[in-house]
């Protein structure tokens, strides 16, 4: 498991599960972007709006990883994460 700060207020979080590398992106203190990386790569995006810089960290996530966006909810957000690190 690797902890990463980006920048201010943007950390990610990136680990292995199996066949699977996650990195996590963290504006503030929440987890608002999933990258999934295993043959195929997905990256999944809170539906929550929050403030401006939290989408720019979005974005910045969005430009940094390649892969199909899909837009969830934000407790699927937590329940993800909740099952890779069990």
């Amino acid at each position: 498991m690797k902890l990463k700060s980006i920048a201010k207020n943007q950390t990610e979080l990136t680990f292995t599960k199996g066949s699977y590398k996650i990195t996590v992106l963290f504006s503030y203190q929440t987890a608002v972007a999933i990258h999934i990386k295993n043959k195929a790569e997905k990256i999944l995006v809170t539906d929550t709006k929050y403030s401006s810089a939290t989408t720019r960290h979005i974005n910045q996530f969005l430009t940094r990883y390649n892969g199909e966006k899909e837009t969830i909810k934000q407790e699927n957000i937590n329940n993800i994460i909740k099952s890779y690190l069990n």
